[in-house]
């Protein structure tokens, strides 16, 4: 019975068939592997190794370009906040000489309306007067 499932298995591995295995009995095959299996503790650890420098060097690449890419916007914010300044100082600037010039608008424009009336007030006198003097003379006729 052991030579049937060693009968069975054989084939599997080499070219012989089971006739000639059944017809000597007595015959002991010997099977050998022609290269060497490599044990899998070393292939792993070898493949662990090369996953951890490859790990490495991508750790590496990522801690220089985040560096890189904080010094970028660093700098960016740096200038941000330097325009912002700048544009608000100059719109406080804008802002003060827009104020100033409606101050001087509205001065002039009150000097002028000022003005004016003084003079309709000095005309409306002078024509009174006129009138009233028109008035005496047209009663003592």
């Amino acid at each position: 019975m052991a030579s049937m499932t060693f009968t069975g298995a054989l084939p599997k591995f080499l070219h012989v068939s089971p006739a000639m295995v059944r017809r000597n009995p007595c015959s002991r095959v010997l099977v050998t592997a022609a290269t060497p299996k490599p044990s899998q503790e070393g292939m792993a650890g070898d493949a662990r190794k090369s996953v951890d420098e490859a790990a490495g060097e991508v750790a590496g690449e990522v801690k220089k370009s985040a560096d890189k890419t904080r010094g970028v916007a660093s700098a960016a914010a740096g200038q941000v906040a330097d325009t912002t300044q700048d544009l608000s100082v100059k719109a406080q600037q804008l802002a003060q000489d827009a104020w100033g010039s409606a101050k001087e608008t509205a001065q002039k424009v009150k000097d002028a309306v000022v003005g004016k009336a003084e003079d309709a007030k000095e005309n409306i006198k002078d024509n009174a007067e006129a009138v009233k003097r028109a008035m005496d003379t047209k009663n003592n006729r």
